[in-house]
């Protein structure tokens, strides 16, 4: 039946050829997970990468670094950044602030690989994390004890300010304002008559 399909049961690529056709979203995704990154390495990886995988319909792997190693970090929440672009917490009590048994926790960068994808096939990192915040945040918390989802962009900060993005948003904040004082003024004649 083949590989990473839905006859197989979306096996997460793992028999699947390496290739050079790769069609990555445009940044990655990381996870931070409240556990060790030796637990993570000897129990969950593989596990982790497939279950994505299966929920999303598409390839999602450990990030390596130019030498070749995973990129699965220790992670100190004091050096959290806020303004993160896409970030979300996936629950519980304290506002981002999270508790571990024996204060572990690790960060895991993962790529989008869309070349074995055919539906839902997102090509923007923020929009995969948006999704995942939204339908998998439990799952992944209970489960996989993911405390926080979030997006690094491969986008260079001059990408990032776009002068059109802007002049839009001035329009459409424009626009809104006017509206609201069409609505206003409909009203007041409504009462004055």
């Amino acid at each position: 039946a083949g590989c990473n399909n839905a006859a197989c049961g979306w096996d997460g690529g793992d028999c699947a050829p390496d290739t050079d056709h790769k069609k990555p979203t445009d940044g990655s995704l990381y996870f931070v997970l409240a556990m060790s990154i030796e637990k993570f390495h000897d129990q969950f990886r593989k596990l982790f990468e497939r279950y994505l995988s299966l929920k999303l319909q598409t390839n999602l792997k450990v990030k390596h670094d130019e030498n070749g190693h995973a990129m699965v970090y220790p992670f100190d929440q004091s050096e959290m950044v806020e303004e993160e672009a896409f970030s979300f917490y996936t629950g519980g009590s304290g506002g981002g602030t999270f508790y571990t048994e024996g204060n572990f926790a690790i960060i895991v960068y993962m790529e989008v690989d869309n070349s074995q994808c055919v539906v839902n096939c997102y090509q923007k990192s923020g929009d995969l994390a948006n999704y995942m915040a939204a339908a998998l945040s439990t799952e992944l918390r209970d489960d996989w004890s993911v405390v926080q989802i979030g997006e690094t962009s491969n986008l260079t900060p001059k990408d990032s300010k776009s002068p059109i993005g802007i002049i839009i948003g001035i329009l459409v904040i424009a626009l809104v304002t006017v509206a609201i004082g069409v609505i206003v003024q409909s009203n007041k004649r409504k009462i004055g008559k």
